[in-house]
C-alpha cells in the first residue's frame, strides 16, 4: 500500500482498507500484494507458529455511492473469496 492509503479492522476478523486514487486494475494489484504478504506471514501460538490467509473482497467506490453500500459491496466480495476456497481476492471489474 502507499502511504496515504488507510488499512483498519473493521469488526470482529474484518479489515477494511481505504485505497484512493486508484482504478480497478489498481485495485485487483494491491488487494492481490496484501494476500500474498499475508499468506507469507505466520503468528506465533502456542507450540510454534500458525500461517495466516486474508479472503479479499474489492470494489471501487461510484458516484452514486454512500459508505454502507461500498462496504455492502465489498463484504460481499470478501464472502465470494471465502466461498470460491479462501485465500483469493474477489474484485466487482
Amino acid at each position: 500500500a502507499r502511504p496515504f492509503d488507510t488499512f483498519g479492522r473493521w469488526g470482529g476478523e474484518e479489515f477494511l482498507g481505504i485505497i484512493r486514487h486508484i482504478d480497478a486494475e489498481g485495485i485487483k494489484l494491491i488487494a492481490e500484494r496484501v494476500r500474498r504478504l499475508i499468506e507469507a506471514s505466520s503468528v506465533g501460538v502456542p507450540g510454534g507458529q500458525e500461517r495466516i490467509t486474508v479472503s479479499v473482497g474489492g470494489t471501487l467506490h461510484r458516484a452514486e455511492d454512500d459508505l454502507d453500500e461500498v462496504v455492502r459491496r465489498a463484504d460481499h466480495l470478501m464472502y465470494h473469496s471465502k466461498e470460491a476456497g479462501r485465500n483469493c481476492v474477489t474484485t466487482d471489474d
